[in-house]
């Protein structure tokens, strides 16, 4: 499943019991009494004990997750060992624009969560309203804390200009899907590590055979509607961005961004060895790559779209350009609010969120976690089922890198893409034109902070 601000959880399998918490956050207690000569030392501890359990029970946290009955269950185990507050848990939505609708409208209410669910694409937007608490300090003064088994790209998601403002849940990174039957059938020799763009056009090319209903295409997907990736890696590979570095001012219309999409066009009407949406008419490009009729195919390294096709196929990483390998990484999380009245618990919460214990319990649940040493250890189980080199989806983590997101993220996508379906399409539009003509519609969405709706 695609770690997208639309994912939802309703075909997640079995999730097993997440194992305690190790050590508690101590509630401070206040007051100028102390304790008299008479009490012993046990029956001093035991009273404080008494008094810390008596405060956990009191006091409650409010858990804001997406809306699924599967999920509700999953973290109902997860925050069982979590006995320093009473955790309810609130479904918010299925997609991130539903939760931050939610989040939104709890906030003007005056009843925020303390913990929430949240996406990269409204992580940045949530962030210029000040609603998730900036997490460096939390993890600068907390000695327990350790984040070395989180992988880096995935943390780096949810860091904006220096501020942490979540911890990954679950991530994902692109790399290409190919159909090794077409290659041994056309004697084509399968694409390595090294492989740069031109030889995937190469062979892309020597792959496209045939015509009409039956045609092979030697790739497709790199146009994804209503949203830019994959061609944002492609724009990377030619050092550019959709943004500046400071995330002010869009930039994709500049001499890089216009040379990787129009290599993307280029496979499209130069090439004629990419699918095309005309081509495609309407059909989902992960379903025409189980026909047979891709060859190739970028894809985010989660693989249970290509579980039924009918032939043996693996992966690789992504052809490179000029400049160093990159890839795009996105990921899902959990967030504390700054309107949280209780910081320190919910702290010790959003720890417990990100346990190995956690981590496996998501991972059991179906999700591509962000946990390291989870996903190493699952390598081991993969008995045989392709794809047989899928711990490159894995090291493509290592290179990946987040997306600029900024503003209102998912309208951009949308107003680029849509942008773009001029190119891509019939019309066989001008790159630098296209990409030049949606900047102040861009350039306002960049400035966009999320409102409510009710």
């Amino acid at each position: 499943m695609q770690v997208s601000p639309n994912s939802t959880r309703r075909d997640l399998l079995k999730l097993v019991a997440a194992l305690p918490l190790g050590a508690a956050l101590l509630a401070a207690c206040g007051g100028g009494t102390t304790a008299t000569t008479s009490t012993s030392g046990a029956a001093a501890t035991a009273a404080t004990s008494s008094t810390r359990q008596a405060a956990a029970a009191s006091t409650t946290l409010t858990l804001m997750i997406q809306t699924d009955p599967k999920q509700q269950t999953m973290y109902e185990k997860i925050v069982k060992p979590f006995t320093q507050a009473k955790v309810n848990i609130i479904q918010g939505g299925a997609g991130a624009l539903q939760i931050q609708q939610k989040l939104l409208l709890l906030l003007s209410a005056n009843t925020p969560p303390d913990v929430y669910w949240t996406h990269t694409y409204i992580d940045s937007g949530l962030a210029s309203l000040g609603i998730p608490a900036d997490l460096s300090s939390y993890m600068a003064k907390d000695k327990s804390f350790d984040d070395s088994d989180i992988f880096s790209a995935s943390m780096k998601d949810f860091n904006i200009l220096g501020k942490q403002y979540a911890f990954p849940r679950e991530t994902t990174s692109y790399i290409m899907v190919y159909n090794k039957d077409l290659f041994q059938k056309g004697s084509v020799a399968e694409p390595t590590a090294d492989w740069t763009w031109n030889d995937y056009v190469q062979t892309a090319q020597k792959l496209t055979s045939g015509s009409g209903a039956t045609k092979v295409w030697g790739t497709a997907g790199w146009p994804n509607p209503p949203y830019v990736y994959p061609a944002i890696i492609r724009v990377w590979q030619h050092g550019g961005d959709v943004v500046n570095k400071e995330r002010t001012t869009y930039t994709m219309d500049q001499t890089p961004g216009v040379e990787g999409i129009q290599d993307i066009a280029d496979l499209i009407h130069k090439y004629k060895v990419h699918a095309s949406s005309a081509d495609l008419q309407g059909t989902n490009v992960g379903d025409l790559f189980n026909t047979g009729r891709i060859a190739m195919l970028p894809y985010f390294n989660v693989f249970g779209a290509f579980a039924n096709a009918k032939f043996t196929w693996d992966i690789q990483h992504l052809p490179h350009g000029t400049k160093d390998q990159v890839t795009r990484v996105a990921s899902a999380g959990h967030s504390m609010a700054t309107a949280s009245k209780q910081k320190e618990l919910s702290w010790g919460l959003l720890k417990q969120l990100i346990s190995k214990a956690a981590y496996e319990a998501y991972f059991a649940d179906g999700l591509p976690v962000a946990s390291k040493s989870v996903r190493e250890a699952a390598l081991k189980n993969q008995d045989g089922k392709p794809p047989a080199h899928i711990k490159i989806g894995i090291d493509a983590l290592s290179y990946a890198r987040p997306e600029p997101v900024v503003g209102n993220w998912i309208g951009i996508h949308q107003a680029i893409a849509n942008a773009l379906q001029g190119v891509y399409g019939p019309q066989h539009k001008d790159v630098k034109t296209v990409l030049t003509a949606v900047a102040p519609e861009v350039n306002q969405l960049i400035k966009a902070k999320p409102t409510a709706t009710k």
